[in-house]
């Protein structure tokens, strides 16, 4: 019997073009068409229940994003009719977690996941030393009275340690009251300009009594320490080195996530992940994931960079797409807006909270900037489809009582062929300064 020798490196690409030869021939897609298909992969627009929230947070594990992306649109864009209790149930009795990632920042999922991919730091010695027992649960108060600290200055130290990742609630009530209260336990106060009347040294001792009460009482739910077993202060040079059979195992479970979040990844997409997602630990395990034939390597969407990597269900799903879908919003952090990708797409705004991305038939078709004050829409005021996205603006400027129009695709608001679209949506007003969109009760 003959024996035959091949260097392992030749091997692996024998085995990738013997693959890439059995497999049915796919032209790339546009990359427009990426929204649609994340979209479709992430099952936007499915009814809300319990079971359904659950399956979303999962994608999104380890997302970071800010506080008011996680706080509606997340959920919103993807479960129809849903509810913030829904949210607060699935903390309270799901096992659904959040932990700070950041300023205003942070990411949900479930406490195994987050404790690999949250990049949370050792709880500083001055909050650490409050939880007598590491492994315990402690409300607000019972922290700052063991801290002997000044309300604001504990509230300050407090929350630096939350969204450093340290500390962490079993609830989703203390990021919506802290967002209300702009994460402060009192109001700022300004001196009356008269001295007030009777009623108005009711009121103010009334405001007192109400910010006494907030301070007494503090954030809502109990607290623990994220990594209350953690006690190693060395140096990471003066850690032993990991074994490199752990670290490929650790980079293909943060591969798991990615592909489980967007079907089909690449450099830009990982690196717009940021966090614990690195493209270079990453790439590595995705070749290796390719060998064993857990993904595919290909050029599946024109204009992204570098190699692209799929799961093969993810193909299938992309090989049937149907972009002739119904109307969804994202917002323009979402994982499934285009934005911070480099795509050379005219018309994307930035990648912040304040911007609102409306899609229909699969191509980018509304774009709310800053809050509401710019709108750029991208079908004509008699397009049917434009009512279908319209709908959807009560939801998206919901947290702001009255927003105000400046411009629509770059003229003055007043002047707009589009308000009687708006009007049929929202209630509009008007004065010599512009255009106001007011959500319908």
């Amino acid at each position: 019997e003959e024996s035959h020798l091949c260097d392992a490196e030749n091997l692996e690409t024998l085995i990738r073009f013997q693959r890439a030869a059995r497999r049915a021939a796919m032209e790339p897609q546009p990359v427009r068409k990426l929204p649609a298909f994340i979209a479709a992969w992430q099952r936007v627009g499915a009814e809300a229940s319990q079971t359904r929230l659950l399956d979303v947070a999962e994608q999104l594990r380890g997302f970071i994003a800010p506080l008011p992306f996680w706080l509606e649109d997340a959920w919103r864009t993807r479960l129809t009719n849903f509810e913030p209790e829904m949210l607060s149930d699935a903390c309270a009795n799901q096992g659904l977690t959040w932990r700070g990632a950041g300023r205003e920042r942070v990411t949900f999922g479930f406490d195994d996941d987050l404790d690999a991919l949250a990049a949370s730091t050792p709880a500083a010695g001055e909050i650490r030393s409050l939880f007598t027992d590491p492994t315990a649960r402690y409300t607000f108060a019972q922290l700052m009275d063991a801290s002997g600290m000044e309300a604001e200055a504990f509230n300050a130290l407090f929350w630096e340690a939350v969204w450093a990742g340290r500390v962490v609630s079993d609830s989703v009530l203390p990021l919506r009251a802290g967002a209300a209260q702009r994460f402060r336990l009192t109001g700022t106060t300004t001196e009356p300009r008269e001295r007030p009347g009777a009623s108005g040294r009711r009121r103010v001792h009334q405001q007192a009594r109400q910010r006494a009460r907030r301070v007494a009482q503090g954030w809502p739910g109990n607290w623990r320490l994220a990594d209350p077993a953690f006690e190693d202060a060395r140096e990471p040079s003066s850690l032993p080195e990991p074994d490199p059979i752990d670290t490929l195992e650790t980079a293909k479970d943060l591969c798991r996530v990615l592909l489980d979040r967007y079907g089909i990844v690449n450099r830009d997409i990982t690196a717009r992940e940021g966090g614990a997602f690195r493209w270079r630990d990453l790439f590595r395990a995705l070749r290796v994931m390719e060998l064993s034939g857990e993904v595919v390597a290909g050029l599946f969407f024109d204009d992204l960079a570098g190699p692209q990597f799929a799961l093969p269900g993810a193909i299938r799903a992309l090989g049937r797409l149907d972009t002739d879908q119904a109307a969804f919003w994202v917002n323009a952090v979402d994982p499934i807006a285009p934005t911070g990708l480099g795509l050379d797409w005219e018309g994307l705004p930035q990648r912040r909270a304040q911007n609102h991305l409306g899609f229909r038939a699969g191509e980018l078709a509304f774009v709310v900037e800053n809050s509401g004050k710019r709108l750029r829409i991208h079908l004509e005021p008699d397009d049917p489809g434009l009512d279908a996205l319209a709908i959807h603006l009560p939801s998206i400027l919901h947290a702001h009582r009255r927003a105000a129009i400046e411009t629509i695709n770059n003229l003055p608001a007043r002047q707009s062929p589009y308000l009687e679209v708006l009007e049929r949506h929202l209630d509009l007003a008007h004065d010599h300064r512009g255009v106001y969109l007011e959500r319908r009760i």
